[in-house]
């Protein structure tokens, strides 16, 4: 088997992110038994070197698993819409971003995809308990901080979502604030 390591916003990288976190929270967490109990095993008590070691180890193992349980609900998007996404974006010159986990202090939202053409941020999440309000009014605020947004959408629905990226035209002069835009969400992406 071939591994493809997926760079932030490139299809099936949640997926891949997952599968990473899974493994190293189960490494890690069995890392810290093991330290603990040798100690136990040696010494005969829990006051040894050995679980001073597992309880620093405990720290990278506790953040390995809230990042798994963060994640966990969400999968890639559907490859039919990805490849169609895809197809339009090369058409029209546009940036498509993938698989973004967008946290604030309050929630947590998952868009699919990103389709990002002139300054605007067509977006679309699978998941749907997302609060678009919140999603949009958040996203458009982080966004906002480098680039200047004119409209940002979040659809539930894939065929609305594909019908409003199809009616999105070109404009030469914004691809540099598309890249931006881009760069800037998947610099909030978990």
């Amino acid at each position: 088997m071939i591994y493809i390591k997926h760079e932030k916003g490139e299809y099936g990288y949640l997926d891949e992110r997952k599968n990473k976190y899974m493994i190293y929270s189960i490494v890690s967490l069995v890392s810290v038994f093991v330290f603990f109990f040798t100690g136990i095993i040696i010494y005969h008590s829990n006051k040894s070197l050995f679980s001073v070691i597992a309880a620093v180890a405990a720290l990278p193992a506790a953040k390995m698993i809230i990042g798994y349980i963060i994640i966990f609900p969400y999968h890639s998007g559907n490859k039919e819409i990805y490849d169609t996404c895809v197809e339009l974006s090369q058409d029209k010159n546009a940036i498509l971003s993938c698989d973004h986990v967008i946290t604030s202090e309050i929630k947590t939202s998952y868009i699919t995809f990103a389709f990002i053409l002139n300054g605007n941020v067509v977006l679309y999440s699978n998941h749907k308990k997302i609060d678009t309000s919140y999603a949009e009014k958040y996203i458009k605020e982080i966004l906002n901080q480098k680039c200047n947004i004119s409209n940002i959408t979040i659809y539930t629905d894939s065929q609305k979502f594909l019908s409003r990226i199809k009616a999105l035209n070109k404009n030469e002069k914004m691809e540099s604030m598309d890249e931006r835009i881009a760069k800037q969400l998947c610099a909030y992406s978990v």
